[in-house]
């Protein structure tokens, strides 16, 4: 707590010279109001040592741009007038009259994604002579998600009912995923909705969405390759390329999961291989939003945790921003491992679907067109390599993907 009482101070000297050289009417109610302030500061500040301050957004996650509230709670036990100050929302000097308590909202939207917190407010109260400024301590915090693009992602690998044919693909009823009821005809017990039963005297069973033990995973390399030379020059390229693929790795895990697909979304972050498996896009949307790139590390480890994990009807989509010859020794022992791989590059992030087509005069790596020459090669092996220009959309890509 930080009180500024200078003036009070500069005051009171004045007015006890003023009375050593002359006691009269006027001395005697300055120093009647020098001592009325000096009692008004000593209440003030015990009045701020009582005050509790809380702090909450009123969602936890919220979308990039998206109008969000900070609601804010003051507890005074008296009225008293304060200056409230929030800098991680740019909030300066708003003034309320605090009538023992008071719930405040304030507006705020962010532009970047991530988790952002409110940690500290000031409250500050003003008298002629004094101003005392108490910083609270607060602990709201906020997902702010990333924005997705908008994708139909049919790449994974679905299972056909083809009559006669078998498959190493299984169809299992998925007991999350309820379409409807039918009457009980000998099936499990387990599967009888026990509450319509009851309610049409009639002995009714849930009825499951098929779906293939097939999930899809994700490999998103967001750090710099380290066969990239002159890195510094590429450190805006990665900020471009990094939130692209951000908006639209989101894009697809939103579509898959209205799908219902189990999906394995692993990221090469500063931080290291950060993974999550859930149908939820939600749950993935978290990791997006806090995910950032480095280019003093490269975590090829992502690959072996994905081979312990994927199964020969699972589909693998690795995104890049850069890779080579030396990649593909890797992506070859996962082959071995999954029916389908699409290998997507991106060296310069990708063109929003609200853009219109430009003009660019961004040549591809050549590593990345050395690659390109062996993508017939990569494709006989079910490895469909698609490498995108500055000016390609992220659906654009995917539909040239066999």
């Amino acid at each position: 707590m930080e009180v500024q009482n200078i003036q009070l101070i500069f005051f009171t000297t004045l007015v006890i010279f003023l009375n050593f050289l002359n006691i009269n009417g006027i001395s005697l109610f300055l120093l009647a109001i020098v001592i009325v302030e000096w009692v008004n500061l000593r209440k003030s500040i015990t009045l701020f040592k009582k005050i509790k301050v809380r702090a909450k957004f009123e969602h936890q996650r919220a979308l990039i741009d998206e109008i969000v509230e900070l609601i804010l709670e003051i507890k005074t036990g008296k009225n008293v007038k304060l200056t409230i100050s929030i800098p991680e929302l740019a909030i300066n000097q708003v003034e309320a009259v605090i009538k023992r308590e008071k719930m405040l909202t304030f507006h705020h939207s962010y532009y970047t994604r991530g988790k952002k917190k409110v940690d500290k407010i000031f409250l500050r109260m003003d008298s002629l002579f004094f101003k005392i400024i108490k910083k609270f301590e607060v602990d709201a915090e906020i997902f702010v998600l990333p924005n997705f693009e908008m994708v139909r992602f049919n790449k994974e690998k679905l299972l056909e009912l083809i009559p006669n044919l078998l498959s190493h693909l299984k169809l299992l009823e998925d007991p999350t995923y309820i379409i409807g009821v039918k009457e009980y005809n000998n099936d499990p017990v387990r599967k009888i909705h026990w509450k319509l039963s009851a309610k049409f005297d009639n002995l009714l069973v849930k009825k499951y969405e098929y779906t293939s033990q097939g999930k899809l995973f994700i490999a998103l390399f967001l750090n710099l390759h380290p066969e990239i030379f002159s890195r510094k020059a590429w450190i805006p390229i990665l900020k471009k390329y990094t939130e692209d693929i951000i908006s639209g790795v989101a894009g697809i895990i939103k579509d898959v999961s209205e799908k219902n697909i189990s999906t394995k979304l692993l990221i090469d972050t500063k931080d290291g291989v950060k993974s999550v498996f859930s149908k939820n896009w939600i749950v993935h949307f978290d990791l997006l939003a806090q995910a950032y790139a480095s280019v003093e590390t490269y975590n090829y480890d992502i690959y072996e945790e994905i081979e312990n994990e994927i199964q020969y009807n699972d589909t693998l989509l690795i995104i890049s921003m850069y890779l080579t010859e030396k990649d593909i020794p890797y992506i070859l022992r996962l082959r071995e491992k999954s029916s389908k791989i699409i290998v997507l590059i991106l060296p310069y992030g990708f063109r929003s679907y609200q853009t219109k087509k430009f003009k660019t005069y961004l040549n591809i790596p050549p590593d990345i067109v050395e690659l390109q020459r062996k993508a017939l090669v990569l494709r006989e092996n079910n490895i469909f390599v698609e490498v995108y220009s500055e000016n390609t959309a992220f659906q654009e890509g995917l539909e040239l993907v066999d």
